[in-house]
């Protein structure tokens, strides 16, 4: 990605975002690669420029507080000795949380999700199911101005988290029990979603993958074209995974185990489009 701009981003030529393949041999791309992309609006500038706790390294944060989205960034050079609490600027309490190390010491990109069990995580980059260490996430980590995060996550790491606060209309995030069948669980968010992210977070079983699923790429009900957001693999057509976009939330339309085995928990984020200026995810 070459630039981020007012209106969008541009791309270089780079395999990840913008390849076409030679599949005739004459030096000439007549493939293009296909790509989805989803996109938070931040800007604002965090007033804070210390952390509220655990250490004095500056860090900084871009966030809109109409998009519930909040990312900062810290950098912990004297390697502090306990958990470290950040300052936000959403004024809500957050419900999720990302942290990805870019500097590649800590091991995983964590997240944190309100419907988690206490002390517990999920990691971005595996299927696994839901592990518990205060070392990571606290109990009860968020609240409308901090995020504290465990000594595993900061202690001489360069990282950023991303925030997610619901917001009315446009941002949802809860959990379900799914029943295994094609009459499935029918998720309420307010709004007709763009993006669902599903994660079964029950420890027992497979097929715990994030599930992700928008409505750019299939464009019509039910949606089937996924992709992990843990694994490399090209986009898939799922046969047991079909997911209703409704005008209010999402309809769970298969049996597959990813999405809707019976009794298993599974956790989502769910997010709108903002076409027009004026909405939370265009400022």
């Amino acid at each position: 990605i070459s630039s981020f701009n007012s209106n969008g981003f541009t791309v270089d030529e780079g395999e990840e975002t913008n390849y076409s393949a030679d599949t005739d041999y004459d030096y000439e791309p007549d493939t293009g690669e296909r790509y989805v992309a989803w996109c938070w609006k931040l800007g604002s500038t965090g007033s804070s420029s210390t952390w509220a706790s655990g250490n004095t390294d500056p860090d900084s944060e871009k966030y809109n507080a109409l998009a519930g989205v909040s990312i900062v960034n810290y950098y912990d050079e004297n390697y502090t000795s306990s958990a470290i609490t950040l300052n936000h600027s959403l004024g809500a309490a957050p419900e999720v949380a990302i942290a990805f190390d870019y500097d590649g010491y800590a091991s995983e990109h964590y997240v944190w999700h309100k419907d988690l069990s206490s002390n517990n995580y999920l990691t971005l980059d595996s299927s696994s199911g839901q592990s518990s260490d205060s070392s990571v996430f606290p109990a009860n980590p968020a609240t409308a101005t901090t995020i504290t995060l465990g000594l595993s996550i900061c202690s001489g790491v360069t990282s950023h988290v991303a925030l997610f606060t619901p917001v009315e209309g446009f941002s949802k995030f809860g959990s379900y029990v799914g029943n295994e069948n094609n009459d499935g669980p029918f998720i309420y968010t307010g709004f007709r979603p763009a993006l669902v992210i599903i994660k079964k977070y029950s420890t027992s079983g497979s097929s715990k993958e994030w599930w992700m699923m928008d409505n750019k790429r299939d464009g019509y009900n039910p949606q089937k074209k996924y992709i992990f957001g843990n694994s490399s693999n090209a986009e898939g057509t799922s046969t047991t995974n079909w997911i209703d976009f409704t005008a209010n939330g999402f309809k769970l339309r298969g049996y597959g185990a990813t999405t809707n085995k019976n009794g298993w928990s599974y956790l989502y984020l769910a997010f709108a489009e903002s076409p027009f200026s004026g909405q939370p995810n265009s400022r």
